[in-house]
């Protein structure tokens, strides 16, 4: 039987903790989903995990814990941190991981939870997995431990382990205010009609790249399922490599470029003239469940044009998104195009793995670009 969400944050406040930060992960969706109601525990979004359990680290130098939430499949973007910063420091900690199970689910998710466990092993951080066996007072005790030894613990929740029982919250409906926007899809379809056919499009991971494949499926067209926030840094590699051979247009979301927003300032010094950055701005992250990011705050265009991206614009509706695709054509970039978009009224699109394999994709992505 699943733990409902509300008792689970119960034993984090149990435990002393009353702050949380983290990366959305659809494995936890249902404390993502609890949160917003809760009084007791002041959620924090971060861009990264890295970033996150450096966040958590500052509050618990102050004797504020604060527990940071991610899936294993960003567990390597806190590496860093955890091994140079917490450990070394004696600054203890939870750690909260929405852990799949490599053999039914997506195979971007195949390797990262056998590395967690045997990372978390070598490094002597306990590793408590949440199942109907849990009891929720001992570990609140034993988190309560941990911290007062300035020790890390980590949870870990498999699909399903933690339901929401009370009443929904609809994440993306808190968005409705963006109702006279376009969706993705029509900006997707405006992308593929401008085009040409030598084109290479590199489409990050999640809904965008679903809806790519869906509408413009072709062979110089690169999906990612999995490395989040990266797509820039491929896309960039691409165009160099290309040189003057054709366009090379970058399909990215709003929550994956916050993640690592460094990578802008390696475009701009190399000033790829042929490349197109387009950003999906819906400001959420849809793919995990449509929880708030904090695109609504940053302007993404100041932050490319200070980066040495030649142009830079948003777009709120389809037209000006045409004019401006038109005119990345006709000078050179690198061009930023951010376009504001809305919730999707349905996510309903076949995954890219029903059938595609992963070397499949990257193999017809090589030969159609040689």
């Amino acid at each position: 039987m699943a733990i409902d969400a509300h008792h689970f944050l119960d034993m984090l406040v149990k435990a002393g903790i009353n702050r949380a930060t983290g990366v959305p992960c659809s494995l936890l969706g249902p404390l993502y989903s609890a949160l917003p109601a809760r009084q007791d525990i002041d959620y924090i979004p971060a861009h990264n995990e890295g970033a996150a359990l450096a966040l958590a680290s500052g509050f618990s130098l102050c004797r504020r814990p604060c527990a940071t939430l991610m899936q294993d499949s960003g567990f390597g973007n806190l590496i860093n941190p955890l091994t140079s910063l917490s450990l070394p420091y004696g600054i203890g900690g939870v750690m909260i991981i929405g852990t799949h199970n490599p053999e039914t689910d997506e195979p971007q998710h195949r390797y990262m939870p056998k590395v967690v466990t045997a990372t978390l092993s070598a490094l002597d951080i306990p590793f408590l997995e949440v199942n109907d066996e849990l009891d929720l007072n001992e570990t609140a005790e034993r988190i309560s431990k941990q911290l007062r030894c300035d020790r890390m613990v980590v949870l870990g929740i498999g699909r399903g382990r933690v339901e929401h029982r009370g009443f929904p919250v609809d994440c993306a409906k808190l968005r409705s205010g963006f109702g006279g926007r376009p969706d993705r899809a029509s900006a997707v379809k405006a992308v593929s009609e401008w085009i040409a056919p030598d084109t290479a499009v590199v489409a990050t991971t999640g809904y965008i790249s679903r809806e790519l494949r869906a509408a413009f499926d072709r062979r110089e067209n690169f999906y990612m399922l999995g490395s989040m926030g990266h797509a820039p840094a491929i896309g960039l590699g691409v165009a160099l490599a290309r040189s003057n051979e054709g366009e090379v247009v970058l399909l990215d979301g709003d929550g994956a470029l916050l993640m690592h927003l460094g990578v802008l300032s390696m475009i701009g010094q190399q000033q790829p003239s042929h490349f197109v950055h387009v950003v999906l701005d819906n400001e959420l992250y849809e793919t995990t469940g449509g929880q708030t990011s904090l695109s609504g705050r940053v302007n993404l265009a100041e932050i490319a044009t200070a980066n040495g991206y030649r142009s830079a614009v948003r777009c709120d509706d389809i037209a000006s998104f045409i004019v401006a695709l038109r005119h990345a054509r006709t000078a050179a970039g690198p061009h930023m195009l951010i376009v504001k978009i809305r919730a999707s009224e349905s996510n309903d699109l076949p995954s890219i793995m029903r059938d595609k394999q992963l070397p499949m994709v990257a193999a017809q992505f090589s030969a159609s670009l040689a």
